[in-house]
C-alpha cells in the first residue's frame, strides 16, 4: 500500500501521467519550435497541474482548446467551412491564427491590449509579485504583443538571478508564458520572494 492506495494502483497512474506529459511535451516543443528537453526541464509542470485543478471547468476547456488549436481563428473556420476566407475580421490580415488574435494590430485591439496590461500591472501587486519582475514581466509582455517576432527589450537588469530566470522564459518564449508556461527559475523566485515576506505559499516547492 501507498498513502492508501495499492502500490499497482499507483504505479499505473504514474504511467499513464509519464506517457502523457511526454506526449504533451513533444506536442508543444514541435509547435512552438523549442527542444523537447528545454521544455521538459524548464517548465514548473507541478504548479500548471495544480492552476488546472484550481481552475474552473470552462477555463480549463477553453485552455486545452487553444493549446490544441481548436480555437475558431480564422484559419480553424475556414478549415470547418464556415468561412469563405481565413482573414482577421478587424484588420483583415490573412490567415487569422492564435498568435494574431494575441498581437493584433487594429487600433481598437491595441486600446484593449494596453488597458488589459495596466490591469495586470495592478494584478500583480496586489497578489504580491516580486516587485523587481513586475515592470520586466509587462515591458516583455507588451513589447511581444507589439510584435512577436522582435527582439527582446533591453533591460538593467536588477540582479543576475533574474536576468538567468528571465533568459529562460525567453528561451520558451512569451506565448507560452502567456497561455501558462512559466520558467521554473521565475516560479522558484516569485515562491523565495513569498517566504520572505511571510505571505501565502501559492506556489509549493515546485513554483508558481
Amino acid at each position: 500500500m501507498a498513502k492508501g492506495s495499492l502500490v499497482v494502483s499507483t504505479f499505473q497512474k504514474y504511467l499513464a501521467y509519464g506517457i502523457h506529459h511526454s506526449d504533451i511535451v513533444d506536442y508543444l516543443a514541435n509547435k512552438w519550435e523549442v527542444d523537447a528537453n528545454l521544455l521538459h526541464a524548464s517548465v514548473a509542470w507541478p504548479s500548471i497541474a495544480k492552476a488546472r485543478k484550481r481552475a474552473s471547468f470552462p477555463f480549463q476547456r477553453f485552455i486545452s482548446k487553444w493549446i490544441s488549436e481548436d480555437t475558431a481563428t480564422g484559419i480553424e473556420m475556414r478549415c470547418r467551412k464556415q468561412r469563405v476566407h481565413d482573414n482577421c475580421p478587424r484588420c483583415d490580415a490573412p490567415e487569422g491564427h492564435l498568435v494574431h488574435i494575441l498581437t493584433c494590430p487594429h487600433p481598437d485591439f491595441r486600446t484593449l491590449t494596453a488597458d488589459l496590461l495596466v490591469e495586470l500591472k495592478v494584478w500583480l501587486t496586489q497578489e504580491d509579485t516580486y516587485p523587481p519582475i513586475i515592470p520586466i514581466l509587462i515591458e516583455s509582455i507588451r513589447s511581444w504583443l507589439l510584435d512577436p517576432f522582435g527582439n527582446e527589450p533591453n533591460f538593467i537588469w536588477p540582479t543576475h538571478l533574474i536576468r538567468a530566470a528571465f533568459t529562460t522564459q525567453q528561451e520558451l518564449g512569451w506565448y507560452a508564458f502567456l497561455i501558462g508556461f512559466i520558467a521554473k527559475p521565475i516560479m522558484s523566485m516569485q515562491n523565495s520572494y513569498y517566504s520572505t515576506i511571510q505571505s501565502r505559499i501559492l506556489l509549493g516547492q515546485h513554483g508558481l
